[in-house]
Order: structure tokens, then C-alpha cells, then sequence
């Protein structure tokens, strides 16, 4: 593995989905995406139940502002400073906004009345963040694909926190499902889940595995060999994230169902998959 324990930059867990992101970055991007984690961790942390709702508002409005100066390449945070300096391999400085919508999304408790609703949640998310690590190279289309994955990061993180995510009064389902499917949205955060929740959970974990764990277009010149690196890993580890989660239904998959050194072997594997340089492709077969 590359990387060293005293690399590891604080407030990513050993072992955690994005510690491996982080870990198989290619060196001289690991200080930009574990700054770009930081403040994912700080904005979402703004709308942590239990904060006071001035002192959360304070705290989004401040970040709302510096989402700004990181756009115009001015930020002041120390964090901030290292997503603008060096520049992106884009060339431009993340827009995080999305994650400031999210957030005031979440400090409302508002539900997602619709899929389209919930699928703009996530591509927000996937905007700032898949897309800061993953910047295509090529045309306005470039990041079609590329989005289309972060969305189904996001919303397989969503789903595998649905119970305890509910009984905070955040439902990560649409309600219009759960009406035409006449689930009481209250049942999402009491498992064993219902039967036709079950069915709904079940189909889309299979279809957010289907989206992870296709790779084809990962392999689009459009991108450049470190962005897939990253990606590849961390589409292959929520995938099994998903495959884990579609097994325990109807219940959620426990904390302690995870397999620590497996998680390092899909990690490893899917590194080896996507080397950072065509010559990696020498070594002998994985």
C-alpha cells in the first residue's frame, strides 16, 4: 500500500471509505482531498442535530462566504487554502456550494417529496465533491458519467444511515414512493422494515451496485489515469458497501458486519486496476 500511519490526516478513521479515497490518491493530491474531506466534515457538521440553530445558521453563513473566496481563488480558512494551491488538475477551484445547500437541506429537516428531489440532493453533492476529485478534461458532456457516479455515492451512504438517519427526523427516501407504496415514512426508522420498504430498499441497492461497479466508462480518455485511480476505489468500495447492505434487508447492515481486511483487499485491487501511469501495467498480473 502507499502511505504511511503518519500520513494519515486527522479525522479520517483507518480503514473508513474515505480513508482508502485518501490513501490511494496519488501523492501530490492526498493534501488536497483530505482538505476537501475536512471541510465536507465541517459544513455537514454545521447541521448536526442538537446545535443551536443560530450558531448553525452562523456557521453556514460563514461558510457560505467562503465557498465564495474558494471559488474566486481567495480563501481564507487554511483548509480552504490547500483546495486552491496548488490549482486543481481542472485547472479551477471546487464550487462547494451544493454542499452548503445540503446542509441547510438537512438543518431544516426537510423531506424529499419526489426521486427528482433526492437525485438533486445528490448530484449537488456529487458537484462538489466527485467532481473536485474527479474533474473531467473534455467538453461540457465530460461529466456526465463521472456525476452520475458520485450521485450514486451519495445516495448509497444515504440509504445504508436510513434508520438512524429517520429516527433524527431525516428521511432519505422519497415520500411519494412510500405513499404509492402506502408505507408509513415513520416505519423507516424502526427496522425490521416493512415488507414493500424492503422491496424498495432491495431494488435500489441494486441498481446503485449496477452504477458503482460499472467500470467501462471509468476507462474514458476523458478523465485523467489519477481521477480514475480515485474514483475506482471508491466506487468499489461503496459498492460492496451496497452488496453488503442488500444482504442484512430487511434490517440495516451492522457496524461490526464489516470486514476490515476485505475492505483493504477491494481497496488494493481496484488501485491495481486503474494504475496512475500506463508503464504500472508492466508488473506482473494481481
Amino acid at each position: 500500500m502507499n502511505g504511511r500511519p503518519h500520513d494519515t490526516p486527522t479525522g479520517l478513521p483507518p480503514g473508513s471509505v474515505r480513508w482508502y479515497v485518501w490513501l490511494y490518491a496519488p501523492p501530490e493530491a492526498r493534501a488536497f482531498t483530505a482538505a476537501l474531506f475536512a471541510i465536507e466534515r465541517e459544513i455537514t457538521a454545521s447541521a448536526r442535530p442538537g446545535l443551536d440553530h443560530g450558531v448553525a445558521h452562523a456557521r453556514l453563513d460563514w461558510w457560505q462566504g467562503e465557498c465564495e473566496r474558494i471559488a474566486a481563488g481567495r480563501p481564507v480558512h487554511p483548509l480552504a487554502r490547500t483546495l486552491v494551491t496548488p490549482p486543481t488538475s481542472a485547472g479551477q477551484s471546487p464550487d462547494l456550494s451544493g454542499l452548503l445547500e445540503n446542509a441547510r437541506w438537512d438543518l431544516a429537516s426537510a423531506a424529499f417529496e419526489t426521486r427528482s428531489e433526492l437525485d438533486a440532493y445528490c448530484q449537488r453533492w456529487a458537484n462538489s465533491i466527485a467532481l473536485a476529485l474527479a474533474p473531467p478534461t473534455a467538453g461540457p458532456g465530460a461529466a456526465a458519467f463521472p456525476c452520475r457516479r458520485g450521485a450514486a455515492l451519495r445516495e448509497t451512504e444515504l440509504l445504508v444511515h436510513l434508520a438512524s438517519e429517520a429516527r433524527l427526523g431525516r428521511l432519505r427516501l422519497p415520500l411519494d414512493e412510500l405513499e404509492r407504496l402506502q408505507v408509513d415514512p415513520q416505519s423507516a426508522a424502526h427496522p425490521p422494515w416493512p415488507t414493500p420498504l424492503t422491496a424498495l430498499l432491495h431494488q435500489r441497492y441494486e441498481a446503485l451496485h449496477g452504477i458503482l461497479a460499472n467500470r467501462d466508462p471509468l476507462r474514458d480518455h476523458a478523465q485523467p489515469r489519477p481521477a480514475l485511480r480515485t474514483m475506482e476505489v471508491w466506487c468499489s468500495l461503496t459498492a460492496r458497501l451496497a452488496a453488503r447492505a442488500l444482504q442484512a434487508l430487511p434490517e440495516p447492515a451492522p457496524e461490526r458486519a464489516r470486514d476490515r481486511f476485505t475492505d483493504a483487499l477491494v481497496a488494493w485491487r481496484a488501485a491495481r486496476r486503474m494504475p496512475l501511469i500506463d508503464s504500472e501495467r508492466r508488473g506482473p498480473p494481481s
